[in-house]
Protein backbone atom coordinates (compact mmCIF):
# COMPACT_ATOMS: atom_id res chain seq x y z
CA UNK A 1 0.00 0.00 0.00
CA UNK A 2 1.40 3.39 -1.02
CA UNK A 3 1.08 6.58 0.98
CA UNK A 4 -1.08 9.09 -0.85
CA UNK A 5 -1.22 12.84 -0.29
CA UNK A 6 -4.30 13.32 -2.45
CA UNK A 7 -4.93 13.05 -6.15
CA UNK A 8 -2.85 9.82 -6.19
CA UNK A 9 0.40 11.66 -5.52
CA UNK A 10 3.06 9.44 -3.92
CA UNK A 11 5.30 10.27 -0.97
CA UNK A 12 7.38 13.34 -1.83
CA UNK A 13 4.96 14.41 -4.52
CA UNK A 14 3.51 17.37 -2.62
CA UNK A 15 4.68 20.81 -3.72
CA UNK A 16 5.38 23.78 -1.49
CA UNK A 17 2.28 25.43 -2.98
CA UNK A 18 0.16 22.51 -1.73
CA UNK A 19 1.61 22.90 1.76
CA UNK A 20 0.85 26.64 1.63
CA UNK A 21 -2.76 25.85 0.72
CA UNK A 22 -3.04 23.32 3.56
CA UNK A 23 -1.62 25.86 6.04
CA UNK A 24 -4.47 28.22 5.24
CA UNK A 25 -7.20 25.55 5.47
CA UNK A 26 -9.06 26.01 8.80
CA UNK A 27 -10.26 22.37 8.65
CA UNK A 28 -6.78 21.20 9.70
CA UNK A 29 -5.80 21.35 13.41
CA UNK A 30 -3.61 24.36 14.28
CA UNK A 31 -0.50 22.24 14.98
CA UNK A 32 -0.69 20.72 11.49
CA UNK A 33 -1.27 24.12 9.94
CA UNK A 34 1.89 25.50 11.57
CA UNK A 35 3.80 22.45 10.32
CA UNK A 36 2.42 22.91 6.79
CA UNK A 37 3.32 26.62 6.87
CA UNK A 38 6.90 25.87 7.89
CA UNK A 39 7.32 23.42 5.02
CA UNK A 40 5.39 25.51 2.50
CA UNK A 41 7.46 28.61 3.04
CA UNK A 42 10.84 26.88 3.50
CA UNK A 43 13.64 28.38 1.47
CA UNK A 44 15.99 26.44 -0.74
CA UNK A 45 18.20 25.72 2.27
CA UNK A 46 15.31 24.25 4.26
CA UNK A 47 14.88 27.20 6.60
CA UNK A 48 11.65 29.11 7.05
CA UNK A 49 11.58 32.78 7.98
CA UNK A 50 8.40 34.75 8.44
CA UNK A 51 8.17 38.50 8.76
CA UNK A 52 6.62 39.64 12.07
CA UNK A 53 2.92 38.79 12.00
CA UNK A 54 3.09 36.84 8.71
CA UNK A 55 2.54 33.40 10.28
CA UNK A 56 -0.36 34.67 12.38
CA UNK A 57 -1.94 36.21 9.31
CA UNK A 58 -1.53 33.01 7.30
CA UNK A 59 -3.19 31.03 10.07
CA UNK A 60 -6.05 33.50 10.38
CA UNK A 61 -5.07 34.77 13.84
CA UNK A 62 -5.25 38.45 14.68
CA UNK A 63 -3.02 38.42 17.73
CA UNK A 64 -5.78 38.96 20.29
Amino acid sequence: MAISFGHDRPWGGVSQREYQRKAQDPLHPLAYRVHFAAIGWAGRHGHTAFAPGKLATLLGKDGN
